[in-house]
């Protein structure tokens, strides 16, 4: 008996968790899911050149020494 109750058990939980009513979706509001986004060297370069990283370095370094002199 418990076996069977425990078989069950289980496959309610399955079937729970196939269920699209009960899955709840993670997604962000506001952006465009049927178009995804190109990941490549070239859109990433774009949007961060190498005269933002150097300064961000520069700033993060600067950062750094005034709390590592503290």
């Amino acid at each position: 008996m418990g076996f069977i109750t425990l078989f069950i058990f289980f496959g309610v939980i399955y079937l729970f968790n196939t269920w699209d009513a009960l899955i709840e979706r993670n997604c962000a509001f506001g952006m465009d899911y049927k178009h995804p986004a190109t990941y490549s060297w070239a859109n990433i370069n774009q949007l961060c050149p190498p005269s933002l990283i150097a300064s961000d370095k520069k700033a993060t370094l600067l950062m750094l020494d005034k709390w590592k002199n503290q």
